[in-house]
């Protein structure tokens, strides 16, 4: 799952959201970065729990 998060991260992925959009008043970027640092940090904590 991590990996699937790590790519999420990349330049060809990033293209698709560096858009001159608005979301909730943010750049989208920004909103897709936001997203994958939250989601990677669960990942992170969830494989801590588990013991992975």
């Amino acid at each position: 799952m991590y990996a699937v998060l790590a790519l999420c991260g990349l330049w060809p992925v990033i293209a698709i959201f560096n858009r001159p959009v608005l979301f909730l008043g943010l750049p989208l970027l920004e909103v897709w970065s936001f997203f994958v640092a939250i989601a990677t940090a669960a990942v992170l904590f969830l494989a801590d729990i588990r013991g992975d």
